[in-house]
């Protein structure tokens, strides 16, 4: 059993009907005309998922803090520092 992306299968000529998309892609398969996708392993998957949600987490971080500082009387240290020295 092989994992196919769609669009392989979208790109290959030859008329796909419902009726005839299991034998037309099995016979397309032994012929070698359609590759597998590959599956990452599972620790590979979970350490994906982490960088997902790290780079989710920082966007909402700054998103924050880009729409409460400008609200708040408090500059934040870099502002200080690039108003002392007129950037």
């Amino acid at each position: 059993m092989k994992l196919v992306n769609p669009y392989f299968i979208k790109q290959l000529p030859g008329r796909k009907s419902d009726v005839r998309d299991a034998a037309w892609i099995a016979e397309y398969t032994m012929k070698g005309l359609i590759r597998g996708s590959s599956v990452p392993e599972p620790l590979v998957q979970q350490m994906r998922q982490y960088n997902r949600r790290i780079f989710d987490l920082t966007k909402e971080k700054v998103y924050k803090l880009t729409n409460w500082l400008p609200a708040s009387t408090v500059q934040h240290p870099y502002q200080q520092l690039c108003f002392q020295h007129g950037m």
